[in-house]
């Protein structure tokens, strides 16, 4: 797996991502916290999640399409710069009559991104050669968990020795390292497009009936959004499910996303190195299978010991399932539909969010924590039955 580093152009582009990465997590540790201590409103800093899943919703699906249009590469360019440049009103929160500032910062911000994320997952494929597609998917998928180890930790220093204003900026610096990176990628030319006098919509709804037609790719939205149902409900109730069922705190809160974190990272390199020859249609429905093993698992110990060891463990599935997911949607769509083919990925992943949060929400009280923990790993369970008869034998 470790060989694809050696690759520049995929060195560049993986290098690039845990860049960006870990300026996310910066500023994701400190913003909240300043927004609360100038406002004390945790509704204040609950808006400033809340802004940013409106963008993926609203142009998700639509910005894939230029990801098919336009050059995936200057997408990605122009992407960082503005993200970079738009964060400098942020350097102007000093109170809380400025803190709107702050959501103006997020949505843009959350805009721009609905363009690159697709650009991104479009070119990655033409990096590298279809038989280490899995390797690439799982190392560009550590990113997250490898940044989720350095930024929190690095934010939470910056914002305390120094303040909001060199947090800023160390997210800044990261886009524009990025920029810079992906500047000197060299990807193949991207294959000739449909008319560019068609128009966007006539693009987009081209997009629609390709998943409509194309079996694999129905059924993958289908069983992956289920899964992120369950995803959404055990977010939300993460916090409850540590206080009420484990006696924790929010330290213990802390040791268990740490020990998710460093799971995702050693699942990554796991699944890298040992599923390489395994079938995405195989890897997938396996790794649901896992995640909802280790639901369960939790809920029927109900221990902190047991926490830490399972959300360790769950790295290994979690990231088979997201891995497969990923590498069965580039194989099954032709590059010149991957850009609106990720985007409508994205909103549908991102609606899926949103009801498993409001289920989790909404009958958390009601039916309980342990109650809805049980039914998040059995949807998990019943995906992975579903995902293992319609991908078996896929590739």
């Amino acid at each position: 797996m470790l060989h694809l580093l050696r690759r520049r152009n995929f060195a560049l582009f993986w290098t690039s991502g845990l860049v960006s990465y870990v300026g996310d997590w910066v500023l994701l540790t400190a913003l909240p916290f300043y927004v609360y201590e100038l406002t004390g409103w945790a509704v204040a800093t609950g808006a400033m999640f809340i802004v940013q899943t409106l963008p993926p919703l609203l142009l998700g699906s639509v910005a894939g399409v230029y990801a098919d249009r336009w050059n995936r590469k200057h997408i990605m360019v122009i992407a960082d710069v503005t993200r970079g440049a738009v964060l400098l009103p942020l350097l102007l929160v000093r109170s809380a009559e400025s803190v709107w500032l702050v959501y103006v910062v997020g949505f843009v911000e959350a805009c721009i991104s609905q363009f690159a994320a697709p650009a991104e997952a479009a070119l990655l494929p033409t990096l590298v050669e279809e038989k280490d597609l899995v390797p690439a998917n799982s190392l560009n998928a550590m990113n997250d968990n490898l940044a989720r180890l350095a930024g929190p930790a690095l934010g939470g220093l910056l914002m305390t020795k120094t303040g909001l204003p060199l947090v800023v900026l160390a997210d800044m610096a990261s886009y524009f390292i990025s920029a810079l990176l992906i500047v000197f990628l060299q990807p193949p030319s991207q294959p000739s497009k449909e008319s560019q006098s068609a128009s966007v919509w006539a693009e987009w709804v081209a997009g629609l009936k390709l998943l409509t037609n194309n079996r694999p790719l129905t059924l993958l939205f289908a069983v992956t959004a289920a899964a992120v149902v369950a995803e959404g409900i055990l977010s939300v109730l993460l916090v409850p499910f540590v206080k009420v069922l484990l006696g924790g705190a929010a330290q213990e809160l802390g040791w268990l996303m740490t020990a998710r974190g460093a799971g995702g990272i050693l699942g990554g390199l796991l699944v890298g190195h040992w599923a390489t020859g395994v079938s995405p249609g195989r890897l997938l429905p396996a790794g649901l299978a896992g995640c909802g093993a280790v639901i369960l698992g939790m809920v029927s110990f109900r221990s902190l010991p047991a926490g830490l060891v399972l959300l360790a463990v769950v790295g290994f599935p979690a990231m088979a399932f997201l891995i497969g997911a990923q590498t069965l949607l580039q194989l099954n769509t032709p590059d010149a539909f991957r850009g609106r083919v990720s985007g409508c990925f994205g909103t549908t992943l991102a609606l899926a969010s949103l009801a498993g949060m409001g289920l989790g929400s909404a009958l958390g009280d009601t039916a309980g924590v342990a109650a809805m923990f049980g039914a998040a790993g059995i949807i998990y369970l019943l995906v992975a039955v579903a995902a293992w008869s319609g991908f078996h034998g896929a590739g």
